[in-house]
């Protein structure tokens, strides 16, 4: 199995090297190719492997207003599920030009199945069903 392939769990629980800390309180917006704003929420920036583990284990739920991102240094197949987590979540995978290439919509509570999309470097975990007016191609911007 090739390192990029390793599956760690949580939600989610990658395997992969970084150095930055967590960076609370930016906004991401979701936005259409004709640059309209499909979403906007504030984030916690997850930059660690130890952040990564902890996930959104021990919440209770992500307001509606709330998301995570997972920002790794290299685009890579990444792999997420939602073992251990109380509530679903939607998840947008963009690749290293912010471009939305993957959607995971309403992950169950407590799902182990591993969803996997190559090429990603960012990873946006939201509230079950917030995702619905996200599609493919949307660029993701942050502030």
């Amino acid at each position: 199995m090739k390192r990029s392939q390793l599956l760690l769990g949580l939600v989610p629980l990658l395997w992969l090297a970084c150095s930055s800390s967590t960076q609370s309180g930016a906004i991401a917006e979701l936005v259409s190719e004709d640059g309209d704003v499909l979403l906007t929420v504030e984030v916690e920036r997850l930059q660690t492997e130890a952040e990564w583990m902890q996930g959104l284990r021990g919440r209770d739920s992500l307001e509606v207003s709330h998301g995570i991102l997972l920002d790794f240094q290299e685009p890579s197949e990444i792999c997420i599920h939602n073992q251990g987590v109380s509530f679903s979540i939607d998840a947008l995978f963009f690749d290293a030009e912010e471009l939305l290439v993957a959607i995971e919509r309403s992950l169950p509570a407590g799902d182990s199945e591993y969803r996997c999309h190559d090429e990603t470097r960012r990873v946006l975990e939201l509230q079950g069903g917030l995702a619905r007016e996200a599609w493919l191609g949307s660029r993701l911007l942050l502030r």
